[in-house]
């Protein structure tokens, strides 16, 4: 019998997906209020409003979330895959704290 026992690890990958998607959305809206541009194309037209980004990203975020509880226990590619997506959001939350820390000096 094998332990299908959801890692801790796992809660914490899809937990940090939500959270970095949430600041993700609040860092672009601020960054908007100060006069920056939305790079990303296909949520340009959606950044009018808050509804519609914080509910796409959070339905995409729970997707990922459930794909990765899904995973079998040992299997690796899924954590894997999950890491890589809290990695580039990271990186989107630092840049995004950034241009706003420049956007708001000027």
């Amino acid at each position: 019998m094998t332990d299908t026992t959801v890692p801790v690890r796992r809660l914490w990958l899809a937990a940090g997906v939500v959270l970095l998607n949430v600041a993700d959305v609040l860092l672009t809206k601020a960054v908007l209020h100060h006069g920056g541009v939305e790079a990303n194309p296909m949520m340009a037209g959606l950044m009018g409003g808050f509804a519609a980004p914080l509910g796409l990203k959070m339905v995409v975020a729970g997707i990922a979330g459930i794909l990765l509880m899904l995973c079998p226990v040992d299997a690796k590619l899924g954590e894997r895959a999950v890491i890589a997506v809290v990695a580039l959001y990271s990186f989107i939350v630092v840049w995004n704290t950034l241009m706003l820390g420049l956007l708001a000096l000027r």
